[in-house]
């Protein structure tokens, strides 16, 4: 029993330690997987920053570049139709080339002609000049202008593409994040589940430890008992036991030695029992007288543990 006893406390211990490991590991995951969701957040805020800022970037450049393109196409035509006024003006041929309708020509200028006062028209509505030079003087004078807006897109179309390079990166480390917070969830799960195992465990073993008590208890009780039974056998048997010895470590010699007292003294009895049948009438009593004397501790010793004394005549009949 004390070995058990000293078994079951020493793997208590243990389901104890291991269930403290257990707490450790758990806060640990709480502790990192905490640490991941605000880096998770910070990622996210930092993604949604770059892309409204990319989105905003990109609208102005979009814009810009309408509107670059509006004006070098203005640009375009002005010239197209100051070549063709100058054509028509200074240099129309006299005699028509062979194979061309000279009134067809005429017509297809004139048409085209139009088309270009039509635009010219509009670009006086727009700019608010109406001298062909002017508009063209302002052109030219914008043509840096155009110039530094062409660097500008290039320079923005660098920056898109390296824009671009870390909205993917970031969402690589995103997919990363979120995958290493799926394993540290599986993980906090399964620690989740041990740690019930272990509670489960626990509580019975401290059943199993309320239980065992139970029965110490019991046991020791009964121990108590015996061994008072064995202090008056060996009261009777005059074996006295040494009230200093530990009667939990020398119960089992204690034992033998009474049952070998009792066996001695049954003896002893037997024989005088005997040898009395033998005698005389009057050596019986002298002899009897003798056993008395010889008893008298025995007897006081009985009496004053509550035990009732026998006299020989009262032994059962052996043999």
């Amino acid at each position: 029993m004390y070995i058990e006893r000293r078994q079951f406390i020493n793997d208590l211990k243990k389901h104890q330690s291991h269930l403290e490991e257990i707490s450790q590991r758990k806060n640990t995951a709480i502790t990192k997987s905490i640490k991941v969701y605000d880096e998770r957040e910070k990622l996210q805020r930092k993604i949604l920053d770059i892309s409204a800022k990319f989105t905003k970037e990109s609208d102005s450049f979009e814009a810009e570049v309408k509107e670059r393109q509006r004006s070098n196409n203005y640009v375009n035509r002005l010239n197209d139709f100051k070549k063709i006024i100058s054509k028509c003006r200074y240099r129309k041929s006299v005699l028509p080339t062979k194979g061309e309708d000279p009134a067809l020509n005429y017509e297809t200028q004139l048409n085209q002609i139009e088309i270009y006062e039509g635009a010219f028209h509009k670009l006086f509505q727009i700019l608010g000049v109406k001298e062909v030079s002017q508009i063209i003087t302002n052109f030219k004078t914008n043509e840096e202008e155009i110039h530094r807006s062409v660097e500008y897109i290039n320079k923005n179309n660098v920056d898109r593409s390296r824009l671009k390079k870390e909205i993917d990166m970031l969402e690589e480390q995103k997919f990363h994040t979120m995958a290493s917070m799926k394993t540290n969830d599986d993980k906090f799960r399964q620690q989740i589940l041990k740690l019930d195992a272990v509670k489960e465990e626990y509580s019975h073993a401290s059943s199993g430890k309320l239980t065992l008590s139970k029965n110490l208890c019991s046991t020791k009780r009964i121990l108590e008992l015996v061994l008072a039974g064995i202090k008056q056998l060996a009261l009777l048997v005059h074996c006295v036991i040494d009230p200093e010895e530990d009667m939990d470590s020398l119960v089992p010699f204690s034992v033998e030695r009474v049952m070998l007292a009792i066996e001695d003294r049954i003896g002893y009895l037997h024989s005088v029992y005997k040898s009395r049948k033998a005698m005389p009438l009057a050596e019986r009593q002298t002899t009897e007288d003798i056993v008395r004397d010889t008893e008298s501790l025995t007897d006081s010793a009985i009496s004053e543990g509550g035990t009732l004394t026998r006299s020989i005549d009262d032994l059962p009949s052996v043999g």
